[in-house]
């Protein structure tokens, strides 16, 4: 459920640029112009989203903002941050070279962009009163909040600067699933601690959560957690969902260069007016094609007019956001994309672009040693994991997850659902996104901006 809120930003001093459309507040660097064509794509993207009717567009957002970037070369994505609500409360996305500081009551909590490899995300609750969002170093960005006027309250567009505080007063509240249950799996010599199936669900609780190592791609995400061998339920971890947010168009004076994704939509250049009568227009620039995409299997799917290449059934372009309601749509073979994230209860991310096999020493497995999947290990000191749990495998669009016949089962929990549910050993199930396993006492999430 959600009640009403009113939500105040106001700018500090700096070069970047923050927009705000609706709810949604992006702060973007601009010091690179090379980088100008990817920030007007993440603006879009926060257009898009922040623009309609949804009262908490954070996740939604985090998933578009993920594909948007993940379809761009590193380098040419410009540091970012990003808010809106969300689910529990106040979904935030950071990335290196930006930073967050939210206050408890008299207590102040910080958190670098700087601590992922490529970005972090946080839920800050909306009884915290308040958060200051923007650029590295994050003294810098406090010491700024002390000069920033009072009156200012950015309701719409862009402006310059490098953070912005925001503020609120809501009462937001998501409603959990009271209780789940389900049966364990089947006997496995090499997991040792059984568990009993996944415990309640409990509204998240947001709370810091250590930084991750470099390697790791944090994008932390609140998860239900399984109950102790007692069948008493271990609370959950703080969850971490990501969000992000920005609407607003670049300035006028800057022009935006083509996207490496697509090609841009090139308006006449005119020439300078003579005398009584203007020049006639020159003719417009020949548009440039789409680079070479992915080198996935081949899939069918359509392409937007931009030439992005999505799922068959998509109702929306995972990169530009363009409803495929209101135009034509290339359907053809294309190299498939990377078809989401797994977020695991450490925070830690995967990229889906291969199959991969879970567990406790999954390196082990044939499949891996001869390079047909990845290894996605999950550290468990209870061993309450199997050496080799679970496998996930792509074929086509979809993603499925199948029990290799571990001790403790693996469980699945739809999005909407109420109860978990036990897979059958070595019977492939298809994850929806927002799906959560539950691998032993370990989970992770499956979510991906390809909606069908």
């Amino acid at each position: 459920m959600s009640a009403a809120h009113t939500l105040k930003v106001v700018p500090l001093l700096g070069a970047a640029l923050i927009a705000r459309e609706g709810d949604g507040v992006l702060v973007v660097d601009r010091a690179d112009p090379a980088r100008a064509a990817a920030a007007g794509a993440l603006l879009d993207v926060v257009r898009t989203v922040c623009g309609g009717d949804d009262p908490v567009p954070g996740e939604l957002l985090g998933r578009r903002l993920i594909g948007a970037a993940i379809e761009l070369p590193p380098e040419q994505v410009p540091p970012f941050a990003a808010m809106a609500p969300g689910r529990g409360g106040v979904t935030v996305v950071l990335t290196p070279g930006t930073a967050l500081a939210w206050f408890d009551g008299d207590e102040q909590h910080t958190l670098s962009g700087g601590e992922a490899a490529h970005w972090l995300d946080r839920v800050v609750p909306w009884e915290s009163g308040g958060l200051v969002i923007g650029l590295e170093p994050i003294a810098t960005l406090l010491d700024a909040v002390a000069t920033a006027d009072p009156f200012g309250d950015l309701r719409e567009g862009a402006v310059r600067g490098g953070g912005a505080v925001v503020e609120w007063v809501a009462d937001r509240a998501v409603a959990a699933p009271t209780s789940v249950s389900s049966d364990g799996g089947d006997e496995d010599e090499d997991a040792t601690a059984p568990i009993a199936a996944p415990g309640p669900l409990v509204s998240p609780v947001a709370e810091p959560v250590p930084p991750k190592p470099p390697s790791a791609v944090v994008v932390p995400v609140g998860e239900p957690s399984p109950p102790a061998a007692d069948g008493a339920a271990v609370a959950p971890a703080p969850p971490v969902p990501f969000e992000v947010v920005e609407l607003s168009a670049l300035e006028a004076s800057e022009a935006r260069a083509p996207l490496p994704v697509a090609p841009p939509h090139v308006e006449p250049a005119r020439a300078p007016v003579a005398g009584p009568a203007a020049a006639p227009p020159v003719a417009p620039a020949e548009a440039v094609p789409a680079p070479p995409e992915a080198t996935g299997p081949v899939v069918e799917g359509i392409r937007c007019v931009r030439g992005h290449f999505n799922h068959p059934r998509a109702r929306y372009c995972a990169i530009c956001g363009i409803d495929f309601h209101q135009q034509t749509v290339n359907p053809g073979p294309g190299p498939r994309p990377p078809l989401g994230i797994l977020v695991v209860d450490d925070g830690s991310a995967f990229t889906v672009d291969a199959d991969y096999v879970v567990g406790r020493e999954p390196e082990l497995d044939p499949g891996v040693v001869a390079g047909q999947a990845r290894a996605l290990v999950l550290a468990d000191p209870d061993r309450s994991v199997s050496r080799v749990h679970a496998e996930l495998r792509l074929s086509g669009w979809d993603v499925t997850v199948v029990d290799r016949g571990s001790a403790n089962g693996t469980f699945v929990l739809p999005p909407g659902a109420v109860s978990w549910a036990a897979l059958a050993p070595r019977q492939p199930a298809v994850l929806t996104p927002g799906s959560r396993v539950a691998v032993g006492q370990r989970t992770f999430v499956f979510e991906s901006h390809h909606v069908a």
